[in-house]
């Protein structure tokens, strides 16, 4: 995870990704002044090097003499092209319109002279610059198949409502300088906004991802074809609420999607609100028919510090820390009942950051789960609580926090986010009779939930650095087994403050 080592920290914005010598490298906007393109470096996608900006805002006159916004690049003939925005200070940045530069190396940049390459067309688009609306047409993206560089943006159709006007954009070149605009890819028809689309092929498809500006939650369509027809998948989300603006990059044989994450109340940076970082990676994996689903990055095991710990049913039970309800030994599993509220056991160790993993089998809870860095009781921790009957896993804090000058504390709990199994083909999990593999991935304020190998929360929190980590049940029972703890270390100690 990466966030601007200034102030404020929501400088983070959109960003695109690009592959040079087998290393990531990614190009941002820096917020709220738009003013300049920002270049980060990894070479294992988790810590990254800043290099210097590559573009700025132009002089008075040019076409980016306001602001420039997301940017595209791809890669012809031995040379880099960077599509990107561009806004005029004479039309109050209103207008938005496809500029270029180009690079022989990723770190030079220069404008081309022609700019801008292109614009909406008003055959197909909102293209008059009016009180009602803005031109919209930015956030390039670009696809390169058989020699022709396939560009889409968001943009706006004119056969519709404003409101339901955001499109996919689209427009061709053969030779990167000369592009020609064309009908829009894809109509939306759900928001006035189709922000930040991204176009990539997986497994012989073609994937359409992009946010709908009224309902900020990305949603993705697929196709045979590039240019269609696109369908709708019955479950079209991925991440919940919070990871926005995907982009594609194949890397190391394997398709990843990287997004940045918003937070209402950034808790690991005090005083912070509405910080943004970008998160690590993830997997792009095949679900059911159209669909897909995201996997935790495997360079997370690279991070390891030691060997892995599997505690047994007894490390559990000689603990008395946070020893509530009635827990067993079953064979190698361990078993918790509560008849009302919850059961709680945790491990004597502490940890900080660390990936985890258990299999859990439901035996009529109504919730259960993961907690860790937790305090002795069980108090305060954050936890990974599945919820069966709502088919629903959630990223819960519990926290103290100072409530007056006397010295009172307010003890409280708070959901970050929720996804649901049923969004990804796994509406059995969490049932009676149907185990689940529930992993965490814990590092720094970085928090990563997987159920049965599928990437269901991207979050981060920090209210607590280290503690104990332990299992809980409510309501009912569940059994707990094949457990491993594997100390790592995190890529980002300055999110420690």
């Amino acid at each position: 995870m990466y966030r601007h080592p200034g102030h404020p920290n929501s400088i983070l914005g959109d960003f695109e990704l690009v592959v040079h010598k087998n290393r990531l490298h990614l190009f941002h906007l820096c917020l709220p002044n738009h003013d300049l393109v920002a270049h980060l470096v990894s070479d294992d996608g988790l810590t990254w090097t800043e290099l210097p900006v590559a573009l700025r805002v132009g002089d008075p006159g040019e076409f980016d003499d306001d602001q420039i916004w997301t940017m595209g690049i791809f890669r012809r003939h031995g040379r880099f092209f960077m599509l990107y925005t561009g806004k005029k200070l004479s039309e109050h940045g209103r207008v938005e319109r496809t500029c270029l530069a180009t690079s022989q190396d990723l770190i030079h940049w220069k404008k081309y002279a022609r700019n801008p390459v292109a614009e909406p067309d008003p055959r197909w688009y909102v293209a008059a610059n009016t009180k009602d609306a803005r031109i919209q047409w930015r956030d390039p993206h670009i696809l390169v198949e058989d020699g022709v560089m396939h560009a889409i943006v968001a943009a706006g159709a004119n056969d519709g409502p404003l409101n339901f006007c955001g499109c996919a954009g689209y427009f061709t070149s053969t030779d990167g300088r000369r592009w020609e605009v064309k009908p829009p890819l894809y109509r939306l028809r759900l928001s006035y906004d189709f922000e930040v689309p991204c176009l990539f092929k997986f497994n012989g498809k073609y994937y359409l991802n992009g946010l709908p500006g009224s309902q900020l939650l990305n949603c993705y369509r697929v196709a045979d074809r590039l240019e269609g027809p696109w369908r709708r998948p019955a479950h079209d989300r991925l991440i919940g609420d919070g990871n926005y603006a995907y982009r594609p990059v194949q890397w190391r044989g394997k398709t990843y999607l990287m997004s940045w994450l918003q937070h209402g109340e950034a808790d690991w940076a005090p005083g912070v609100q509405g910080g943004r970082v970008i998160v690590a990676p993830r997997e792009v994996a095949a679900g059911e028919g159209d669909e897909i689903y995201l996997k935790s990055f495997s360079g997370w095991a690279q991070r390891a510090k030691g060997t892995a710990l599997r505690p047994r049913p007894g490390d559990f039970l000689k603990s008395k820390l946070g020893s509530w309800g009635e827990w067993s030994a079953e064979g190698q599993a361990l078993r918790g009942m509560a008849d009302c509220g919850y059961a709680f056991r945790l491990l004597p160790e502490i940890h900080a950051d660390f990936i985890a993993e258990i299999t859990i089998e439901p035996r009529g809870a109504r919730e259960f789960g993961l907690a860790w860095r937790s305090d002795s009781t069980a108090d305060l921790h954050t936890a990974a609580v599945c919820h069966p009957a709502y088919a629903e896993v959630s990223l819960v804090r519990h926290i103290a926090f100072a409530h007056n000058p006397g010295g009172l504390r307010w003890r409280g709990s708070a959901k970050l986010m929720t996804n649901h199994f049923d969004y990804h083909g796994a509406a059995e999990a969490g049932r009676p009779g149907q185990s689940i593999r529930l992993r965490v991935v814990a590092s720094g304020p970085y928090i990563e939930v997987s159920l049965n190998d599928r990437l269901m929360i991207v979050q981060a929190t920090m209210s607590r650095r280290s503690g104990h980590i332990g299992v809980f049940v409510a309501d009912g029972a569940a059994q707990f087994s094949q457990m491993t703890i594997l100390p790592i270390t995190p890529p980002h100690d300055d999110f420690v403050s």
